[in-house]
């Protein structure tokens, strides 16, 4: 594609890529039977245009020439994903380091902080909208207030199926944690194993970031440090008395 091409816009949809290929260069296909791939997409969006008669030409070499920027920038995004390998690097390089203990070791604590949140979610929908099972009252003066129509069907539909969803994956997501547990010789949160868990331990053991739970691991190294050898250390370093503060 030489330089005078991009004189005319045109180029961008009239560009044949067979005429610059490299020569024994394999020929992939995206179909099993050798013929070309054929998707209604374009000719979804292209009716779409032809159906719009506001567009002048102005407005429509405007969405070509996006139409055509978001094709390459998806294309460079698609295919120049560093993300993925690094990681996958990093997981195969410690798997061998532990023999294999490191992804047990990620997916026992991927698996706790999900359940955490999924009991999160329960307690949430359960209180918000439902009273043993029906409609809560609270809801209902939301509605009533908010001047809406109650649709119980909807209540029965999407929450409860909901709930349904969410529980069902709790208990395969437990299951797979207590298993990984005893694998690893730890000792599963009692919030997960219990059957009736309490919601304040549950937001307490949920970290909303990395950032929360370094906090937490923090305060507890600080806390194991502050015996008595250690405030004595920062005394002698401050030539005054000091007292670790109990919170």
């Amino acid at each position: 594609m030489t330089n005078e091409a991009f004189q005319n816009d045109d180029d961008l949809f009239n560009y044949d890529p067979s005429a610059e290929s490299v020569n024994n260069e394999p020929n992939f296909s995206t179909s099993s039977s050798g013929t070309k791939y054929n998707s209604d997409i374009l000719d979804s969006i292209s009716k779409k245009f032809e159906d719009d008669k506001d567009i002048d030409t102005l407005g429509m070499l405007g969405i070509r020439i996006k139409f055509a920027q978001s094709l390459i920038g998806s294309y460079t995004e698609f295919i120049q994903r560093s993300v993925v390998p690094f990681h996958k690097a990093v997981h195969e390089t410690l798997d061998e380091i532990t023999n294999g203990r490191f992804s047990m070791i990620h997916m026992y604590n991927y698996l706790e902080q999900n359940i955490l949140r999924r009991l999160n979610i329960r307690f949430l929908l359960e209180t918000a909208f439902l009273e043993e099972g029906n409609i809560s009252e609270q809801f209902k003066e939301f509605i009533k207030n908010t001047k809406m129509d109650l649709d119980e069907t909807f209540i029965q539909v999407h929450i409860n199926t909901t709930l349904d969803i969410n529980n069902h994956v709790i208990n395969n997501e437990r299951s797979l944690y207590i298993e990984l547990a005893e694998k690893l010789n730890r000792v599963p949160l009692s919030v997960i194993t219990s059957a009736e868990p309490d919601i304040g331990d549950v937001l307490e053991l949920t970290y909303t970031s990395s950032k929360s739970y370094h906090q937490d691991v923090f305060e507890a190294m600080f806390a194991s440090y502050s015996d008595e050898q250690y405030t004595q250390k920062l005394s002698s370093l401050y030539s005054t008395e000091v007292r670790i503060s109990r919170i």
